[in-house]
């Protein structure tokens, strides 16, 4: 405890007046101070009251434990405790002043102050160094690399443990050996592809400084697959590729299961593209879709963020030509000579399974070309030209000649029969010649017969042309002129 300066006579107060009120204030500077520095807080207390000042003294008390008292002077004073006098944590003081003859006693407020834990020693500064096994790996074998670290500091070893980040990602954390050196490896798939910094950061100790390494880069790239194509079968007919099955598998080196697409292709062109599904996929080529022959089958996965891309081995797909139908139709059974335009032959070229048979059908009757029809979307037809058979029974057959995926084929027979023309009209007779005179029916007089009585004498025309003349002989009669 402490006491401050010298008393100061206090002014006798005159018999029989009351004392006045006073008003005690505190205050402490600094607010905080380290224990067993306690003698550097400073406490100053002001005592006031109407009509003069107050004389006498205050104790600062700490709860019931006194701290020091002061003795006013000017109603202030002031007084700082001893060395190791509180225990760390926070001290509540009040200043209570006695009073005098004039003044009564008063307390202040409570004022408060912290005693704080005296800082830790210094601890000598370390240098922690990262260093990597490899300034590359790859993703889903990232285990194959091994980082060391080294923590040095003035004289002995530090000891303790080391957090390794990738950026902000915590990948291990080591124990340092009694030469200040560990390591460790990265678990699988612990770090996505792209570019790592890595550091590494020792937590320090009562006896060394923490401290962090400078970062190195580590690139990690794309996991490595390989991917396999299989089908379901090596050969298939042409038009009916669907029954084809192509599977598809992507597997990585290291792990994980691959996602993403997978595109099918037969040389260049693109048959189907499968969406991986536990790194695997199927898919069957559309009807017609791949011309007859062989194909090189393969499988190209694109790649996902973790996985770079590959491509399969070929597959040899053989596609057969497909057999056809031919259809030969007529659209009369019998045509009259010279009016041939009036038949029409229609071909039809039928696939086994798929597709649009093209090329070119030949119409022969007994063997002898009668027309060359090239199909349209597997159909064709030929009209008879007049006169392009000659009257008679014909036996005709359509053959199709094939194509680069259907085979030839030919129709059943048909029989078209050509009738012979109806024979020609009789002539007309001909035309009645110029005879006169005429019989009261009006036809030609003819030599022999009896001329009327107006005729005797007169010459005339037969029907034949013949000149005739009414003469009597053996009674009146026409007779040729001699």
């Amino acid at each position: 405890m402490c006491s401050a300066g010298s008393a100061v006579a206090s002014a006798a107060a005159a018999p029989g007046l009351a004392e006045t009120t006073s008003a005690t204030a505190l205050a402490v500077s600094p607010p905080s101070v380290i224990v067993g520095d306690e003698q550097d807080e400073e406490f100053a207390v002001t005592v006031s009251g109407d009509g003069g000042t107050p004389t006498g003294t205050v104790t600062v008390a700490a709860g019931d434990a006194t701290v020091c008292t002061i003795v006013l002077v000017d109603g202030s004073g002031g007084c700082a405790p001893t060395a190791d006098e509180f225990p760390v944590g926070p001290v509540a003081l009040i200043a209570s002043y006695s009073g005098d003859d004039t003044f009564e006693p008063s307390a202040s407020p409570a004022v408060g102050f912290q005693v704080i834990s005296p800082p830790p020693p210094a601890v000598p500064a370390t240098t922690t160094t990262l260093k990597l096994s490899a300034a590359s790996i790859v993703y889903g074998d990232e285990q194959a690399e091994k980082i060391s670290v080294t923590v040095s500091g003035p004289g002995a070893a530090p000891v303790g443990t080391v957090t390794i980040k990738a950026g902000a990602t915590k990948v291990c954390t080591l124990s340092l050996s009694s030469s200040g050196t560990g390591s460790c490896a990265l678990k699988a798939a612990a770090l996505p592809p792209g570019t790592a910094k890595v550091t590494a950061s020792y937590a320090g100790n009562a006896d060394f400084g923490a401290s962090v390494s400078a970062a190195k880069s580590l690139a990690i790239a794309k996991e490595r697959a390989t991917t396999t194509v299989s089908l379901s079968a090596t050969k298939v007919t042409y038009g009916a590729e669907q029954r084809e099955r192509i599977s598809v598998a992507v597997r990585p080196a290291h792990g994980g299961v691959p996602a993403g697409r997978v595109t099918v292709k037969a040389g260049s062109a693109v048959i189907c593209v499968i969406t991986l599904r536990s790194a695997k996929g199927a898919c069957s080529p559309g009807p017609a879709r791949l011309a007859a022959g062989r194909h090189a089958i393969a499988a190209v996965y694109g790649g996902s963020g973790d996985v770079a891309s590959s491509a399969s081995a070929a597959k040899s797909l053989s596609v057969a030509v497909a057999s056809s139908t031919t259809t030969l139709s007529l659209s009369k059974g019998t045509v009259t000579y010279g009016n041939e335009r009036s038949e029409k032959i229609s071909v039809r070229v039928a696939p086994r399974y798929a597709g649009a048979p093209g090329g070119t059908v030949t119409v022969r009757a007994d063997g002898a070309t009668l027309a060359v029809i090239r199909l349209k979307s597997d159909v064709g037809s030929y009209t008879l030209s007049a006169k392009r058979l000659g009257a008679g029974r014909y036996s005709l057959t359509a053959t199709y000649g094939g194509s680069a995926n259907f085979a030839r084929s030919v129709s059943a027979k048909k029989s078209l029969t050509v009738a012979s023309p109806p024979p020609p009209p009789p002539p007309p007779p001909p035309a009645p010649a110029a005879c006169h005179p005429r019989s009261s029916a009006g036809n030609c007089y003819e030599p022999g017969e009896y001329c009327s009585d107006a005729d005797h004498g007169l010459t005339g025309v037969a029907g034949d042309g013949e000149t005739i003349v009414c003469e009597d002989n053996n009674g009146w009669r026409w007779e040729p002129v001699s």
